[in-house]
Parts: structure tokens; C-alpha cells; sequence
């Protein structure tokens, strides 16, 4: 088999039909498509049932809520292609041959991650808001993960951490245990990505429209802020900067992609941080205070790195503390 396609599946019962009638529509044939219902407790699960009776090349798998990183690594456990896709269930394929075409370019090349493009539209398909620009590469490329990784981080590009506009070898993903990590339920691809992208060394860059993602429907993870989940994206942020940062301290010794990594990383952290203004409950902001606390050994990354104000940050944590610290950074820092 050629593709897995795998899709969690959450509360979606009024975008669900889109997604799965956009990889029913795909000229390619040989395909799966493995819907992981992740405890849904509106009709998503049934429809998932109904489409699979419909087609026997869908796969539905029931569990109780675990969360999307979870759901994604079940898919890949029962998967069988050649290469994995990851497609939100909200999301859609962005026209019927997307993925024959592909593979036809693809020829006998069997790069470890194919990058492709993403348009993000609101409402409808055709309400488009906004379209990846192309890549520098086009077609097939070999490089070192770390040489990708910093060309990436570089360029800002949006490719770094995004699973849906990638496809992977299954048998890759597989030999180096890549899944993604199940205590994040925010900004989880960013731990994954930039990892994965170190281990691969073949790529494909397919320069075309891949995915049309619907930006920031009610009630999708990213849509639901409140001063509470602002608390808990920041302590999210700060778990993958410590982690992150320490991963590629061990794991490379490029001084020039440890500096762009660590930038990366402690800017996710200082935008989580900024929020501090936003918060109008006072519990929240004494939380606040409690995570950046817990996560300050994180500024010593900043003396690694060739930008001052993360190197002065990291004094003005270590001489005027906490709260000191989170003035500096909602005042240079606006998430």
C-alpha cells in the first residue's frame, strides 16, 4: 500500500464530511484512511462508523479521549502504507489528483519527509485567506538533518514544525521510534518536527498545494483561549523549551544550529510569558508567576546564543528574579 492517511477525530461531526469526502474524491487508489475517533461525544464517531461500512479501505478505530498526539500515534500503529500522512479532521486535500501526482513525481525516490504547500481559507474552500509561498528547494534534495534544520530556522519557515503539509516513510518513522509526545496538548509538532527532521537526510520538496487548513474554527484547540489555557499554553511552552533545548545540547554540536534552536525555542517560551499582561484573574497571574519560576533554569540557554537581549534577560532573571523578569519580557516580548 502506497499511503496511510491518518486523522483524529474530535467533536467534528460538522467539518468531518469535508475531510473524508476530499481523500474519497483522491484519483490515487492505493490508499488508506485511518480515522481515530478520540472519545467524541457528538456524532462524530458515527459517521466515521457509516463511511467505513461505505469503504473498505477506511479504518476506524475507537478510544476514550486521550488527545490528538495520542490518537496520531494509534494511527500509525495501524498503519500499512509506504508513506504517512497526518490530516486534521477539519482540514481538507486540496484538489483530487493531489496525491497521484505526487507519487508519479515521486518516480523510484524514497525520501524520508516530503515537504508540500498549505493555503489556510475561512468558512468555504474558495474564501481564501492565506497560501505557503514555495519552497527554495524543489524536487529531491539529500542533505544532514542539521543542515535542513538550519535553513528552516533560518528562513522562519513555516514547514518547520507543521505536520500536515509533510508526508514521512513509514519504515523511517518506525526504526528511529519518531511519535509524537503525548504530555503536550499544545505545540506538540513543535517538539516533534525539528527532531525528526535531524534523524532524516533524503527530501522532496513538492511545490504545490497539498492541504487547505480551516483557520481557527470554534472550538479547536488553538480557538479556545481564556486566561486559564493561557497559564497552561505558557507552563506547555516552557516543558518543550527545557526539553528541546536540553535535546539538542546532547544530540548536536553544531554551535551555529544549538544558537538558532535555542532562539527558537526561548521565543516560543518569552510569547508565552507576555500573555502575563492579558491575564485579568488573579490566580492566574500568581500561576503565572509559579510556571515561569518553575522554568527559569531555561534562561541559561540565552547565554548560548548570539542575541543580547536573551543573554541580558538571562541576568536580569538571576539578579532581580521572577517578577522583574516577566516585566522585561511583557514589555519586549508581545505575544
Amino acid at each position: 500500500m502506497r499511503l496511510s492517511i491518518i486523522v483524529p477525530v474530535y467533536n467534528v461531526e460538522k467539518f468531518l464530511d469535508d475531510c473524508i469526502t476530499s481523500v474519497l474524491r483522491q484519483t490515487l487508489p492505493d490508499w488508506e484512511l485511518i480515522l481515530v475517533d478520540d472519545g467524541s461525544t457528538d456524532k462524530s464517531g458515527i459517521l466515521c462508523d457509516e463511511y467505513a461500512r461505505l469503504d473498505s479501505r477506511i479504518l476506524v478505530i475507537h478510544q476514550q479521549n486521550m488527545g490528538q498526539p495520542h490518537a496520531r500515534n494509534v494511527g500509525l500503529e495501524a498503519s500499512h502504507g509506504e508513506y504517512i500522512y497526518y490530516l486534521d479532521s477539519d482540514d481538507i486535500i486540496w484538489k483530487d489528483s493531489t496525491f497521484a501526482e505526487l507519487f508519479i513525481r515521486l518516480c523510484e525516490k524514497k525520501p524520508e519527509v516530503i515537504f508540500a504547500r498549505l493555503q489556510f481559507f475561512q468558512d468555504t474552500p474558495d474564501k481564501i485567506l492565506r497560501v505557503y509561498p514555495k519552497y527554495h528547494h524543489d524536487g529531491y534534495c539529500e542533505m544532514s538533518g542539521e543542515a535542513m534544520l538550519m535553513e528552516l530556522l533560518q528562513r522562519f519557515s513555516p514547514a518547520l514544525t507543521s505536520p500536515v503539509d509533510k508526508l514521512f516513510r513509514r519504515n523511517w518513522l518506525m526504526e528511529h521510534d519518531i511519535r509524537f509526545p503525548v504530555d503536550l496538548r499544545w505545540h506538540e509538532e513543535d517538539e516533534w518536527a525539528p527532531q525528526l527532521i535531524l534523524y532524516a537526510c533524503r527530501y522532496y520538496f513538492y511545490n504545490e498545494i497539498l492541504c487547505s487548513i480551516r483557520f481557527l474554527r470554534e472550538g479547536s484547540v488553538t480557538a479556545m483561549i481564556d486566561d486559564h489555557s493561557l497559564v497552561k499554553k505558557t507552563y506547555t511552552k516552557g516543558l518543550l523549551c527545557s526539553r528541546s533545548c536540553e535535546f539538542f545540547t546532547v544530540n548536536t554540536n553544531d554551535r551555529k544550529l544549538q544558537d538558532l534552536v535555542y532562539r527558537y525555542y526561548l521565543g516560543l517560551f518569552m510569547f508565552g510569558i507576555s500573555d502575563y499582561r492579558k491575564l485579568r484573574n488573579v490566580e492566574c497571574r500568581r500561576e503565572m508567576i509559579q510556571v515561569v519560576r518553575k522554568f527559569g533554569g531555561i534562561f541559561k540557554f540565552g547565554l548560548q546564543t548570539t542575541r543580547w537581549p536573551l543573554k541580558i534577560l538571562y541576568w536580569i532573571y538571576r539578579l532581580f528574579g521572577t517578577n522583574i523578569a516577566i516585566l522585561a519580557i511583557t514589555r519586549r516580548w508581545k505575544g
